[in-house]
């Protein structure tokens, strides 16, 4: 994981928060990791810790953004 690159395109959007995540196959995130459901735009819109039916991701059918435990939150100043 570059977290230069995350910061910086953090930064960039104007984002209140980040959250790195992976995509995985949604019955290997079952009841395991916490899922970041995100929109077309990926603005996160919802979170469940180790779901039992994760929500799919809007990009990739029959995948979910597992979450990494990496966070960016920077005030806005």
């Amino acid at each position: 994981m570059n977290y230069a690159k995350m910061l910086q395109q953090h930064l960039d959007s104007g984002a209140d928060v980040s959250v790195g995540t992976i995509q995985i196959p949604t019955h290997e995130a079952s009841k395991q990791f916490g899922v970041i459901e995100v929109d077309k735009d990926w603005r996160i819109v919802g979170f469940e810790e180790k779901p039992l039916h994760p929500k799919e991701s809007p990009h990739n059918p029959g995948q979910c953004n597992a979450s990494m435990g990496i966070y960016i939150l920077i005030p806005n100043c």
